[in-house]
């Protein structure tokens, strides 16, 4: 790590932090738990002659999407037109979950712009959704083959926010479950889905893709209590306080030679990955989890 925050810790307070370690990691190998990373990105867009996207931008922390519907849409309005928006944020790191695990999202709606005689009428029915692996489909049916429909799932009641009335929020998750992995079904995802009245729906869609490989790092050493100092090529925060998912993300990378994973409240709020290209010294210290391929 660039830096990291220097604890004082007794031997004692690191031996109970390698227990812990240890015991996290016996639950998560009993478990057989696999880790899915983000993968591909990707829009569909099925507007009529009446919707275009007039703005928009998505990547892994979230995006938005800024829509333009004509009046004549359903003979709302003739002559005007409604401007809406929709934004959706992840307040944590999506770029790997493990099964089981899950992450929330932030929606927002609003009117972005009215022209008369347009009074909000579109956008009343307009909204926003969070939608699992088996809640929607916007591809060719062939293609579901290679997909796992039932691996994402929503938490709780149908989330979404309309547009009439804004701007409005609401937190909404989305989980993954332990099913066993089917190789030949590898790939899932999760939507963001916007339906416009009388304009057509889109989606931003986040794919993700797992390994037979479970968590567990392969040839890649255990180190309780332990922090490496320097050799960083990439750091990021994790959504759960999980090691493995460290330790995975190593694995996963040719690059990666040694990893550190730092406990949550140290550095942030979040527990943080340190992935390296050497292999430096180590010291110990109760702040961290490292290890090194062997």
């Amino acid at each position: 790590m660039k830096a990291h925050l220097r604890l004082h810790s007794a031997p004692a307070q690191a031996l109970v932090a390698g227990l812990i370690a240890l015991a996290a990691m016996s639950s998560a190998a009993a478990q057989g738990v696999s880790d899915w990373a983000l993968t591909k990105l990707d829009r569909v867009v099925k507007l009529n002659k009446y919707a275009s996207v007039t703005g928009q931008h998505f990547d892994g922390q979230g995006g938005w999407s800024e829509i333009t519907i004509d009046g004549r849409t359903l003979d709302l309005c003739p002559g005007g037109w409604e401007r809406v928006r929709f934004d959706w944020k992840f307040p944590q790191n999506i770029n790997h979950l493990p099964s089981g695990g899950g992450a929330s999202v932030t929606l927002e709606a609003r009117i972005a712009g009215l022209n008369p005689p347009c009074r909000g009428d579109i956008a009343a029915i307009s909204d926003i959704t969070l939608r699992g692996s088996g809640d929607t489909w916007p591809y060719d049916p062939a293609q579901r083959k290679e997909i796992d429909v039932d691996r994402f799932y929503r938490e709780g009641s149908l989330p979404y926010v309309r547009a009439n009335q804004g701007p409005k929020t609401t937190t909404a998750s989305i989980r993954l479950n332990t099913r066993e992995v089917n190789p030949a079904a590898s790939w899932s995802f999760f939507s963001l889905q916007i339906a416009l009245r009388g304009g057509g729906e889109l989606w931003y869609l986040y794919f993700y893709k797992t390994g037979a490989q479970q968590l567990g790092g392969g040839n890649l050493t255990v180190e309780p209590g332990t922090d490496r100092m320097g050799g960083d090529y990439v750091s990021f925060d994790l959504g759960q306080p999980n090691f493995q998912l460290c330790r995975q993300a190593c694995a996963n990378d040719n690059r990666c030679l040694a990893y550190t994973y730092v406990h949550p409240g140290v550095q942030s709020a979040s527990a943080r990955c340190w992935l390296k290209s050497t292999v430096p010294v180590s010291q110990a210290n109760a702040c961290c989890i490292s290890g090194v391929r062997q």
